[in-house]
């Protein structure tokens, strides 16, 4: 019982800290997730989240601002 439980909440601490690293603003981590399981799956969610959201802080970066000159 002990082993399940680390493989099961081992993963999702290691995500509930990533989250906590997003809300900050750093979206330059990632989880692992591997394997073939619904906490894998969340892991794999998880990492496309942060990178959409790496993604979009990218193009409002790049978008130009009112009042720049072209």
């Amino acid at each position: 019982i002990t082993i399940l439980h680390k493989k099961l909440t081992s993963p999702i601490s290691d995500m509930a800290k990533a989250i906590g690293k997003v809300k900050e603003g750093d979206l330059n981590i990632s989880v692992n997730a591997e394997g073939d399981n619904e906490i894998s799956d969340l892991g794999k969610a998880l990492n496309q989240m942060i990178l959409s959201l790496r993604l979009t802080a990218a193009n409002i970066d790049m978008e130009p601002r009112s009042g720049d000159s072209d």
